[in-house]
């Protein structure tokens, strides 16, 4: 994937790996995965070793990624097949067997080698019983050819087959899980009463880079990191995720061995990005997403009685997009995957529980000790329960920034600081994949 060059923000995204010049080529990795295709001009008619001239670039490998000569360009990327990849992408690993338990739409999921480059990635399987699922699917795949930002999971190659109907995308394999799985390890900790937690650098890491992500589905412009691709923002059609959730916030390591940089945190599962919910009378809809995380304004107050069962009190929208990633970070800060919920609403899933009285009207971190003011008011800010107040995408990665930069600056937090992001070995083995 094309990266760019991070400063003092820990964007996903390593430092050493950078956008490539019009004259370079490669999908790739961190440093080494971006080589200069031009070769240093040592003499007229001198030659590498392959009897090619020196001023001649050698062919891009396997798997490359072109871009255009005009400025930045646009990145060209496979299209979509009209058969299936298998042998393009054995399978190697099962990491989901379709069983609901990775997403409803998933047909399975599996870890596949690439045979022309040996890399490693990710398929994703579609379900197929379903003319919906196949409409949500084909919205899927191409929404993630379209996307390119550091933070949003990396779109690699894909198929379409229509009769009978087969379909599959291709995208970077995640080694290390979810956020999800990080909030799971340290939960474990706090139900054994130890003192760890999420370093506040990893934590400022995920906000800043998921904030720009969503900044970009709204703007089509990157607020932070260097943008792989030119879009007219006037021609951009905001896109709202509809299921952020740490469970769709995946994470990566380093490429470079040995890189004591924080993992890739990655944006994934566009799956009911496409989905265009039927408003009834009243402006309820059928009720899509997780609604653990449904914003307070998507859920009936207090909570769903008689025909609302099934129903939402309106369709998610960009704002209820940047609660429900408040909510993600502030359960990281909590070492809890439902912090955020009001848990006198129990048990999961009943009725109190699927209501507005289930929100927590403000979300404000309990370690304020261990986690800094300006982490803590950033997410109260992004999670404010009055829609009115609550700031859209593009206002939240502004505010996120500015309130980063004040933390690195405040003396009080060096040594937090110094930790870049890093998380603790014995943490990160437990839940590699």
């Amino acid at each position: 994937m094309l990266q760019q060059e991070a400063t003092n923000c820990c964007l996903p995204r390593d430092s050493t790996r950078r956008v490539p010049r019009q004259h370079e080529m490669n999908p790739g990795g961190d440093a080494g995965r971006f080589p200069p295709y031009h070769a240093a001009r040592n003499g007229t008619g001198a030659q590498h070793n392959d009897g090619r001239a020196v001023n001649q670039p050698p062919k891009p490998p396997p798997d490359f990624i072109r871009v255009r000569p005009e400025g930045m360009g646009k990145l060209v990327r496979r299209p979509i097949s009209t058969s299936p990849l298998y042998t393009q992408y054995p399978r190697i690993q099962v990491l989901d067997g379709g069983d609901d338990k990775a997403g409803g739409m998933n047909g399975g999921v599996y870890v596949v080698q690439c045979q022309r480059s040996k890399r490693l990635y990710a398929e994703k399987v579609f379900r197929t019983d379903s003319s919906v699922y196949a409409q949500l699917a084909k919205a899927e795949i191409k929404v993630m050819r379209r996307l390119m930002h550091n933070c949003i999971i990396h779109y690699v190659d894909a198929y379409i087959r229509e009769d009978p109907f087969e379909a599959s995308v291709y995208m970077e394999h995640c080694d290390r899980g979810t956020l999800d799985d990080l909030i799971r390890v340290y939960r474990d900790k706090k139900k054994m009463h130890d003192q760890d937690r999420i370093p506040e650098s990893f934590i400022w890491h995920a906000f800043l880079g998921l904030a720009d992500a969503l900044g970009y589905l709204q703007t089509g412009q990157s607020y932070i990191s260097m943008p792989l691709e030119k879009n007219n923002r006037s021609d951009w059609k905001p896109i709202v995720h509809c299921d952020i959730k740490p469970g769709n916030i995946f994470l990566r390591s380093r490429d470079t061995p040995g890189s004591t940089k924080p993992f890739y945190t990655l944006l994934a599962d566009f799956g009911l990005m496409g989905h265009e919910p039927e408003i009834l009378p009243g402006g309820y809809c059928k009720s899509y997403g997780t609604v653990e995380f449904h914003a307070p304004e998507l859920a009936f107050d207090p909570y769903p009685i008689g025909s609302q069962k099934g129903l939402m009190a309106s369709p998610h929208t960009i704002k209820s997009d940047v609660w429900a990633l408040a909510c993600t970070i502030f359960c990281m800060c909590e070492r809890d995957g439902l912090a955020h919920m009001d848990r006198t609403c129990w048990p999961p899933r009943s009725r109190r529980a699927l209501g507005r009285m289930a929100k927590r009207p403000s979300l404000d971190i309990t370690d304020t000790h261990i986690y800094s003011k300006y982490l803590a008011r950033t997410i109260a800010w992004a999670a404010n329960s009055d829609l009115s107040q609550r700031p859209d995408s593009w206002a939240l990665v502004a505010k996120v920034k500015e309130q980063y930069d004040l933390w690195i600056q405040d003396p009080a937090w060096k040594s937090q600081v110094e930790v870049n992001g890093a998380l603790p070995k014995e943490v990160t083995k437990e839940f590699m994949l």
